[in-house]
């Protein structure tokens, strides 16, 4: 990726992060961020983590989440409780970092020791949500998470330099985001 292309990707995205005024509008900044680099649609959320003795996050809980993806997917996602098995859901509810790049159909592979995984990847497939790319944020006791599902392997979106553009991109609306400005979570 050129370092003019990517200078002005970080601008435009700070820029567009910046015009937005309460939760709803950061919220609708993000998606738009998010399509510009080749996502289809964007999870995000806030978990709560509350410290051990030993200082290490433990106890996490969600604060609240939103979702820019198809209702039907999202239905079969709550109706069949793929929640439970879901490995950046997971990782984020236990304050651990998400993986930070997911390809669902190479992930099908860990079905042999996760079983519960097919009808999820079976799923985010149905629904073209190939790839997952996640970052997650933490300012004191919470943790936000940005989860971008794209169609195309967004690797090679900006050429060489899209991992570099993918990680500092994401890190920008998770530092904005904010939760739903009517409460509900």
């Amino acid at each position: 990726m050129s370092d003019t292309r990517y200078a002005n990707l970080l601008i435009d995205t700070a820029d567009r992060l910046a015009e937005a005024r309460n939760g709803n509008e950061s919220w609708e900044a993000i998606q738009t961020v998010a399509k510009r680099i080749g996502a289809t649609a964007v999870n995000a959320g806030g978990v709560i983590t509350l410290p051990n003795s030993a200082g290490l996050r433990t106890g996490t809980h969600p604060a609240w989440m939103r979702s820019s993806m198809e209702a039907t997917w999202l239905e079969e996602y709550q109706n069949a409780e793929l929640y439970r098995h879901d490995p950046v859901l997971r990782s984020a509810l236990m304050g651990l970092p998400p993986p930070s790049y997911y390809d669902v159909r190479a992930a099908h592979s860990l079905e042999r020791t996760e079983p519960q995984l097919a009808p999820l990847h079976d799923g985010l497939l149905r629904h073209d949500y190939r790839f997952v790319l996640a970052h997650m944020w933490y300012e004191k006791n919470l943790g936000k998470c940005i989860v971008l599902g794209c169609s195309t392997d967004p690797r090679d979106l900006f050429g060489p330099g899209t991992e570099r553009a993918f990680s500092t991109i994401s890190a920008m609306p998770a530092m904005r985001l904010q939760p739903p400005d009517d409460g509900v979570g």
